[in-house]
């Protein structure tokens, strides 16, 4: 998209199709990785209002030969990415738009402090088990660098929004977008805001230079950004080595993390192959987990997803702590408990007489 943008390829009547169609797919690919690569189309859109805004000609005033060539050059980069989504469902069906309950856009401020905290860690000044960001081993400066690196980053957008839009109106759309849809979700979960920690960085070292060549100082300009990566770059190594180590010593302790590969989860997995039929449907609160190691059908079931009533299922897998499993144990007429280990429990739906 980068390259695109400042070639003029958007708009520009000589330039190549085959760009345009790699930026497409380029979404498309986000998009089908995570949600909120969805944010690429928004990118894309925003250059191209930009790439418009620019013409020496009025659109609306081409000849109608130069009209249809500008309306296709437009075109082909969200046609061919949701084309290219549309052949995807075809092959691989998948769920587009996942619908839960308690999301909305409201959640974006209602999380909010969350939502820094996630960006905060993502960016390497907030370890993933402390609950507030630290710096230097100092939770005030932690949040010292946090708010600085917020609101120069906020500015970043802004500046990128209007005098720098030529160049970097996508970076701030998508910053924005992925924002949006991510911190839309009724939970405030890190990799959901992934993608942006790393461009509202660069969009906060973009305004920091900026600033810094407004005074005379091109080269402080790029010696201080210079210092702010590898300050950054440094505290993250110092966490990933902290990381591994304590990987090491869990592992050299005999124990495995949580997980499919966990000694209760493979029980659990053999359990459900043993007491189902290869086309039978298995209501569990990890469904794909539950395709991948069992190969059966599932649907999700936990908390926030009951069970379907007009579904025939032939069993329904909950961890044993769950509102689920509670559930089901207290309805001992509708539902029979089968089979349990120390993290799950397995129930099978009892028919009217039985």
């Amino acid at each position: 998209v980068d390259r695109v943008v400042t070639s003029g390829g958007l708009v520009k009547p000589t330039a190549g199709w085959a760009p345009l169609a790699l930026v497409g797919l380029g979404a498309a690919f986000a998009f089908t990785v995570r949600r909120e690569g969805l944010a690429l189309f928004a990118a894309v859109l925003a250059a191209q209002l930009v790439a418009l805004a620019d013409l020496e000609q009025r659109p609306w005033s081409l000849p109608r030969r130069k009209l249809r060539h500008l309306l296709g050059r437009l075109a082909v980069p969200h046609t061919i990415g949701l084309g290219f989504v549309a052949l995807l469902q075809l092959i691989l069906p998948s769920t587009l738009v996942p619908q839960y309950a308690g999301t909305g856009v409201g959640n974006v401020w209602r999380l909010r402090a969350k939502l820094f905290r996630n960006l905060a860690e993502i960016s390497g000044f907030k370890r993933p088990t402390a609950p507030d960001p630290t710096v230097l081993g100092s939770v005030g400066l932690g949040w010292s660098v946090l708010v600085v690196y917020l609101v120069v980053g906020y500015f970043g957008v802004v500046v990128a929004s209007t005098t720098g839009r030529r160049r970097d109106v996508h970076l701030a759309a998508y910053v924005v977008v992925a924002i949006v849809i991510g911190g839309s979700f009724r939970v405030a979960i890190n990799r959901y805001v992934c993608t942006v920690a790393p461009l509202l960085l660069l969009l906060a070292l973009s305004l920091t230079v900026i600033a810094i060549r407004a005074v005379h100082r091109p080269r402080l300009a790029g010696s201080v950004a210079s210092v702010v990566l590898a300050l950054i770059a440094t505290g993250n190594l110092v966490q990933a080595r902290t990381a591994i180590e304590n990987a090491q010593a869990f592992t050299d302790a005999g124990q495995v993390e949580w997980g499919p590969t966990h000694p209760d989860a493979v029980e659990m997995f053999e359990a459900v192959e043993h007491l189902t039929k290869p086309d039978d449907v298995v209501a569990a609160p990890k469904a794909r987990a539950m395709v991948l190691e069992t190969d059966r059908r599932s649907i999700q079931v936990d908390e926030y997803h009951p069970i379907p009533p007009d579904l025939t299922i032939a069993l329904i897998v909950a961890d044993r702590d769950s509102s689920v499993a509670i559930h089901l144990n207290a309805m001992p007429d509708k539902y029979r408990l089968i089979w349990e280990n120390l993290r799950f429990q397995i129930f099978v739906p009892t028919r009217s007489g039985e």
